[in-house]
């Protein structure tokens, strides 16, 4: 997990507002709490700033444990403090860590729920989707959909200029691939209340941008005052 660790540190040094620590993505030792503490207490910022994601393989991330296991991290990350908990839409643990959150300590983390591995949806089903993610407990509803080609682009806009009206500053959409990373540039023209970059040369997924690129981009088309 030292990649881990030092990639966040990194982070927050670029100027990133919040971290995501991906523990699916811890390699060398299986994830427990005891791991999650050596993280945290060697990640030098405000733990409010931190986002907890552990993406199981059926929802396109990398975490092969048993959901009880990964229960008792999430419940572990909220009892330490740090700010935000994504967990996907379609999980059966979903009601557990809305649970978990509401009889936490104040201030309580800010509840993701997320949509990932399907193809890209009609206008309709995207929001129906962020939908049912707000009726289900979420603070902020994120849907990540893979953009292939320009036709699906411009689907993706029409999409945006509606719901954008509705959900302002509590949802994300992302454009996954090459050609739906300009949604991510986009972002703050639609309000979005997240967006997801990299560091310099170590996207996650196709179509991440680095941070520094991104917000460089972002102050070339005036985009930057509307970042949160």
């Amino acid at each position: 997990c030292e990649h881990l660790i030092d990639d966040a540190n990194e982070a927050f040094r670029l100027g990133a507002d919040i971290v995501e620590l991906r523990l699916d993505h811890i390699k060398d030792e299986k994830l427990t709490e005891e791991v999650l503490d050596k993280i945290l207490s060697r990640i030098y910022f405000d733990r409010k700033r931190i986002l907890i994601t552990i993406r199981p393989v059926a929802h396109s991330g990398k975490y092969e444990g048993n959901e009880n296991d990964r229960k008792k991290v999430f419940e572990h990350a909220i009892e330490k403090g740090v700010g935000y908990i994504d967990i996907e839409r379609r999980s059966e643990i979903l009601s557990s860590i809305v649970s978990l959150i509401k009889n936490s300590k104040e201030p309580k983390p800010k509840l993701i729920v997320s949509e990932h591995g399907l193809g890209l949806p009609k206008k309709d089903v995207v929001k129906a989707i962020l939908d049912d993610a707000f009726a289900k407990g979420a603070d902020i509803a994120k849907g990540a959909f893979p953009v292939t080609t320009l036709e699906e682009l411009s689907s993706i806009y029409d999409t945006l200029d509606e719901i954008s009206k509705i959900y302002e500053g509590r949802y994300t959409v992302m454009g996954m691939g090459q050609i739906g990373s300009s949604v991510r540039i986009m972002a703050p023209r639609y309000k979005m209340a997240l967006v997801y970059a990299c560091l310099p040369s170590k996207p996650l997924v196709e179509g991440q941008i680095p941070i520094t690129k991104l917000e460089r981009i972002w102050r070339i088309l005036g985009l930057i005052r509307n970042v949160r």
